[in-house]
């Protein structure tokens, strides 16, 4: 199967009314994006790494949470890892905070001790139709 490149790019388009979305950079991580609220109230950096996507900086100011706001940034990122053929996806979190058990109710598993303190790695595999 190939990537489905021009399917990405027709997603991103229909999210451009609520969303501002940046692609296409290179850094130490491999393959970047964010993805912000037109407010700036909440955003999430993705970047990919052969077939894994990486979710990194989820984040929603505190007077917006509780309206799933972080959710819908995560089905996006799912959304971007099947169209980017992504077997995995990835993300690091204290495993003695709340969000622990809220990515375990979203279907992320423990994956790794990670090299900070208190924290580990959180897989979710992807399933491929």
């Amino acid at each position: 199967m190939k990537k489905d490149i021009d399917g990405l790019t027709l997603y991103f388009n229909s999210l451009k009314e609520r969303y501002i979305i940046h692609t296409g950079e290179y850094d130490f991580y491999g393959y970047g994006m964010y993805i912000m609220e037109h407010d700036g109230n909440a955003f999430v950096r993705l970047y990919m790494d052969k077939d894994v996507l990486y979710i990194d900086m989820l984040s929603v100011s505190l007077s917006h949470r509780s309206k799933k706001i972080a959710s819908d940034l995560l089905c996006i990122a799912e959304q971007v890892a099947k169209f980017l053929l992504c077997e995995n996806i990835l993300l690091w979190c204290n495993k003695y905070e709340w969000v622990f058990n809220w990515y375990k109710r979203l279907g992320y598993e423990f994956y790794l001790n990670h090299y900070e303190d208190n924290c580990v790695w959180m897989k979710k595999q992807l399933i491929r139709y």
